[in-house]
């Protein structure tokens, strides 16, 4: 794996760590976790721009490694 992951992934990753999705709109989840709320954009399997992947760590609190050890 590289250095981002997939908007499908991404997801998988967040609910295995306790994170519920709110609701699909467009090519969009919304996901939260007490009171944290992030958005993901799903297109498929792209991988998310790297930018977009800092934003969602930082939101939703979680460390790039756990992602990537949780969608092995």
């Amino acid at each position: 794996m590289g250095k981002t992951v997939s908007g499908k992934n991404m997801i998988r990753a967040l609910k295995k760590l306790g994170f519920e999705e709110m609701y699909f709109e467009g090519s969009h989840a919304h996901l939260r976790k007490e009171s944290i709320k992030v958005t993901i954009p799903c297109h498929g399997n792209e991988d998310l721009k790297i930018g977009t992947l800092n934003n969602i760590l930082k939101t939703a609190k979680v460390t790039f490694q756990q992602i990537k050890d949780l969608i092995k």
